[in-house]
């Protein structure tokens, strides 16, 4: 199956906060995990924004060297008609932004193991990428997603579910010549701007697992947060009402330290044990 090139995204996967100070290289983001929920094809764009996101839930544990997600967003399909989208998760890709006139990029790779649920019910996954673990090299290929089907019934609410597992070891921050390899976390939440606006609320919660605390942070995008501990782990919250998310919704976070002979793909094989903790 073909992705078409031209897509118009939509994309759960964030950047844009250390990218911020103005040099001769290019500051960004790389290698941060992530890709988003995009609708990918032209036949599907006749019900561009006909479908309205009230409310997505992000719920994220952020372990050294990856992260577990899971999305969890209400969709209402006011129309009469009966909704079909094609949508998928890009395993990586790249994105380009503008900030207070400062040039960012972001590349992200390492998104593995999806999962999507409607209404409580398994989605079947179209389309696979070609290596579901850490591959040897990055390329941005059209084989490299992972494409599903949504269906949304007339004059009805729909609940969509995501899990996936991202690598945030190989992450590096660079502003100017400067180049800090954190790992990091990227979430796009621009993008959420193609369906029918305004989201209504938007909620998402960080948990620091394995010993990490708030001052292995090294950066963390400017949302209203409020710190508080469930067992014992710190969990940063907040949320969002009545918005249509631009550039200055983008979450990204930074933390800890890289970690040498790190083994993605034995994490990405327990990946059950850890849908089932993010729920």
């Amino acid at each position: 199956m073909k992705i078409a090139s031209k897509s118009i995204l939509f994309v759960f996967l964030v950047g844009s906060i250390i990218l911020l100070l103005s040099n001769s290289a290019q500051p960004g983001v790389w290698s941060a995990g992530g890709g988003g929920y995009h609708l990918l094809f032209p036949e599907d764009s006749l019900s561009f924004r006909k479908i309205q996101m009230q409310s997505e839930k992000i719920a994220i544990l952020l372990y050294p060297g990856f992260a577990v997600v899971k999305g969890e967003y209400q969709m209402k399909n006011s129309t009469s008609d009966t909704i079909s989208i094609k949508v998928g998760y890009p395993v990586h890709g790249i994105y380009s932004g503008n900030d207070w006139g400062n040039i960012n990029q972001v590349t992200f790779n390492g998104l593995y193991k999806l999962k999507t649920l409607q209404n409580n019910k398994e989605v079947p996954i179209l389309v696979k990428p070609i290596n579901e673990h850490q591959p040897k090299t990055i390329t941005y290929k059209e084989d490299n997603w992972y494409v599903w089907e949504n269906t949304f019934l007339p004059n009805t609410n729909t609940t969509i579910e995501v899990y996936f597992i991202v690598n945030t070891n190989y992450a590096s921050i660079r502003k100017g010549y400067d180049r800090n390899d954190y790992n990091a976390f990227i979430y796009l939440l621009e993008s959420g701007s193609v369906w029918k606006q305004p989201i209504e609320k938007g909620t998402f919660i960080i948990q620091l697992k394995d010993g990490l605390t708030l001052k292995d942070v090294k950066g963390i995008s400017n949302f209203d947060w409020k710190s508080t501990v469930l067992q014992d782990q710190p969990l940063l919250v907040s949320e969002k009402l009545y918005f249509s998310p631009t550039p200055n919704d983008n979450l990204v976070i930074t933390y800890g330290k890289k970690i040498t002979a790190f083994d993605f793909e034995k994490i990405s094989n327990n990946y059950k044990k850890y849908f089932n903790e993010v729920n």
